[in-house]
């Protein structure tokens, strides 16, 4: 696992957990913020998106979690009400070494992750998470009341533990623990086990509907 050193702006959202290479929408009202955005499309457009660990997303700063996912400013726009529109996304994992400054908004040096691959084993892991996977979407469609088809093909262990992990449905707290899980392997493994307990609850909710909500597994 490969670190490179960084200095990044910091912004804490509560329940809110973002995984490298998908996107983020946010509305930025604090003045604090603003000048955060300011200063970092300013400088290479680049923030750190971390989950609140204690405290609230406005008033005091509040108190993140190590580790986050640097993420790229793709689009701003001022809006009427003299909020900002931001869309983000996300890069790479990091983890914070040491809190810089926290006035007026938080800033801290991190390392980057770049994560290696074993490749012991990894074949199979993907192609169980993967059928995991499937199953999970397909439970979830007809909770919904949709019956399309979509089949996953992501051959990539990293990118589709992040697909995995930013798709499915899960407390923040528990994606937190998928984000800080480094080796791919593991969060695969533990990807499977939640995707497997959560296409059982699915299949209970359709059971307690009745007879209409009855499926083939064909």
């Amino acid at each position: 696992m490969n670190l490179e050193p960084k200095q990044l702006a910091l912004f804490p959202l509560g329940g809110v957990v973002l995984f490298p290479g998908f996107p983020l929408a946010i509305r930025v009202f604090e003045e604090r913020y603003k000048k955060l955005v300011s200063d970092v499309k300013s400088a290479d457009s680049r923030m750190g998106i971390v989950l609140i660990k204690e405290g609230n997303e406005v008033g005091d700063t509040a108190e993140p979690f190590l580790v986050g996912t640097q993420a790229k400013i793709v689009e701003s726009a001022e809006l009427e009400n003299g909020q900002i529109f931001l869309s983000l996304l996300g890069e790479q994992v990091f983890q914070i070494s040491k809190i810089v400054t926290e006035y007026p908004y938080l800033t801290a040096d991190v390392e980057l992750f770049g994560e290696s691959l074993d490749p012991q084993g990894l074949p199979e892991r993907v192609e169980s998470a993967t059928n995991a996977f499937h199953e999970y979407l397909r439970i979830a469609r007809l909770v919904e009341g949709s019956w399309s088809e979509h089949l996953v093909n992501e051959p990539d262990p990293v990118r589709l533990s992040y697909l995995i992990a930013q798709t499915m449905s899960a407390e923040p707290l528990v994606k937190q623990g998928l984000l800080e899980t480094f080796g791919v392997g593991d969060r695969l493994e533990i990807e499977e086990n939640l995707l497997r307990r959560g296409a059982e609850r699915l299949r209970n909710r359709l059971v307690d509907r009745g007879p209409q909500s009855r499926f083939s597994n064909n």
